[in-house]
């Protein structure tokens, strides 16, 4: 399958279902491809990808590359940085002289690498937007708000698969964005 689709339930989290529900075989192949878990009225014409520093960042990339290539959609890379105070959003050509200064060369680089990969899966490079938000030491809170107050519909998140499914879902950041998220879906990959 190309991703499993997990309604968010108000009354139990997330790892209560994959406990209590699902055969083995799900929670396994949980592991091997995304799950993107639903909650309200989902408006699927923006996406943000958080990219940090990991592999997880461009799989899931490439997974929003291929879900939403023969869509419309906007999808903003997304990154905190400490020494912004303010959004900053560009495309992936200008880049380099408009991010420089407010992020170090690494994560600018990671931005465009998973800008590459959106194109390489057929994304119009109009449709790209490289954002960098403030980071105030809480990036899933500032990730969230940012996410609600510009009309997002999908984030987009990396998960190592070196852990457990139920690993996964342990995680702040995870059990955060999967218990505050509302009116999005949120693909892990």
């Amino acid at each position: 399958v190309d991703a499993i689709v997990v309604p968010r339930q108000v009354k139990t989290s997330l790892e209560d279902f994959m406990h209590s529900n699902p055969a083995s075989a799900l929670a396994q192949q949980c592991l091997q491809c995304p799950i993107w878990l639903t909650h309200g009225d989902i408006d699927p014409k923006k996406a943000a990808i958080y990219i940090n520093d990991e592999h997880a960042s461009m799989r899931i990339a490439d997974h929003a590359g291929y879900m939403l290539s023969s869509t419309d959609a906007i999808i903003e890379l997304l990154r905190p940085a400490a020494k912004t105070t303010l959004p900053i959003s560009c495309s992936p050509s200008q880049a380099t002289r408009r991010l420089e200064g407010y992020a170090d060369a690494h994560k600018i680089s990671n931005l465009l690498r998973a800008s590459e990969i959106l194109v390489d899966n057929g994304i119009a490079e109009d449709r790209i937007r490289l954002t960098l938000i403030p980071d105030r030491g809480d990036p899933v809170t500032e990730i969230l708000s940012w996410c609600a107050a510009n009309g997002i519909g999908i984030i987009g998140l990396g998960r190592s698969r070196t852990e457990g499914i139920l690993g996964v879902l342990k995680t702040s950041a995870t059990t955060k964005i999967t218990t505050e998220f509302q009116n999005m879906a949120v693909w892990e990959a």
